[in-house]
């Protein structure tokens, strides 16, 4: 096969055609290390809204000069995340946001994004579970290399309410003393908790 090849191109073709193959596997790593962290950026905006840790939310997930349209509020980063924490506070006493299906198209340092998400969050006093089902339709855009939301638009598909049935978790909180912000790691005598 060796001989056939430089018969027909020598050892100029062969690393030509090698080339080629190096060439197209770098766009690939790219294009699949691009759609990760795009899918990252989803993951640490979820995240940084569920613990409160607006720092995070405007400066690693939103570019400074993002527009953020959720219907009942538009505006910057900062303008978004006073009013989510006036409403939390107001209406909940937690809240978890879950990533669903997500697809993003990138095109050199911009991407376009639908992502879908449940919501699930406790009334204040137990009042009930209200849940949401949204859709997120983002402008993404890398900019010194990071890959942060540039544009938002968030869809409200459904909503709906049912009774609470269990108290929450004390250990959950809305700030950095969340457990989420610490190592995890196993007690000690794990092999104990195991034959309970």
């Amino acid at each position: 096969m060796i001989e056939q090849q430089n018969t027909q191109g020598g050892p100029a073709a062969e690393l030509r055609a090698l080339a080629e193959q190096v060439q197209a596997l770098r766009a690939e790593v790219r294009f699949l290390h691009d759609r990760q962290a795009i899918a990252d950026v989803m993951v640490r905006y979820t995240h940084a809204l569920d613990r409160h840790d607006w720092d995070a939310l405007c400066n690693e997930v939103f570019h400074p000069d993002a527009v953020c349209d959720y219907g009942f509020i538009v505006g910057d980063p900062p303008h978004l995340c006073r009013r989510l924490e006036r409403i939390y506070q107001q209406d909940y006493e937690l809240h978890s946001h879950f990533i669903g299906n997500h697809h993003s198209q990138v095109d050199g340092d911009s991407a376009q994004a639908q992502t879908y998400c449940t919501t699930f969050s406790l009334l204040k006093g137990g009042q009930g579970i209200r849940s949401l089902y949204i859709r997120y339709l983002d402008r993404l855009e890398r900019r010194d290399g990071v890959w942060k939301i540039a544009l938002r638009r968030m869809l409200l598909d459904a909503r709906s309410e049912i009774p609470a049935s269990a108290a929450p978790d004390r250990e959950n909180r809305w700030d950095r003393s969340d457990p989420a912000y610490q190592q995890a790691q196993l007690p000690r005598g794990r092999m104990a908790l195991w034959n309970c």
